[in-house]
């Protein structure tokens, strides 16, 4: 038996005893409940974050897409621009997806692009070497020659002829992409 007057050993418990849980304090809880709500609140906001930043991030692609959309219908008109040409050797047609060149011949008429406009048509059309170099390459009996090169908003299309009278005569087209040319519905 025991002393009730001596506490038990920490290996001796009372058979009576029954191990008690202690109830957390007041503060305790409150400390619990506010670190709970921090984390509720911290991913909330960084939910609330990732959708700003992906919707910002969806609306820097739309404008990227749109920008490049102009420049794809703009890309002829630019380019006569920047070469200093007229509209009527150099006319562009089909709501600004065609230019029209028409080079300077040696024959009955010397009206037309000489071959340094031309020149800068074709740079700054960024016309791929493998044209340019068939171009440069081109016999009358060859009779019309055509190519594509695709762009980052679409497809470019060049067809020419080339006869020493006429000169080098050049038919550029344009079409968008698929993605691009459906902004033009939204």
């Amino acid at each position: 038996m025991t002393d009730p007057t001596i506490p038990p050993r920490a290996d001796e418990t009372p058979a009576m005893s029954a191990e008690v849980t202690p109830r957390p304090s007041r503060k305790r809880l409150y400390v619990v409940l506010a670190a709970a709500a921090v984390i509720v609140l911290a991913g909330s906001g960084a939910g609330i974050s990732l959708a700003v930043s992906a919707s910002n991030a969806a609306a820097k692609e739309h404008a990227e897409k749109v920008a490049l959309r102009e420049q794809g219908l703009e890309v002829f008109r630019q380019a006569r621009s920047a070469c200093s040409l007229d509209g009527v050797h150099a006319p562009i047609g089909d709501n600004g997806t065609t230019l029209t060149l028409d080079g300077k011949g040696k024959g009955y008429s010397s009206a037309g692009l000489t071959q340094e406009e031309l020149a800068c048509v074709i740079v700054r059309l960024d016309t791929p070497s493998r044209i340019t170099s068939t171009m440069e390459g081109t016999r009358a009996l060859d009779g019309r020659q055509d190519d594509q090169w695709d762009t980052a908003w679409g497809t470019i299309s060049v067809s020419w002829t080339y006869h020493p009278d006429n000169g080098l005569d050049l038919v550029y087209s344009s079409e968008l992409s698929p993605e691009l040319a459906a902004l033009e519905s939204e």
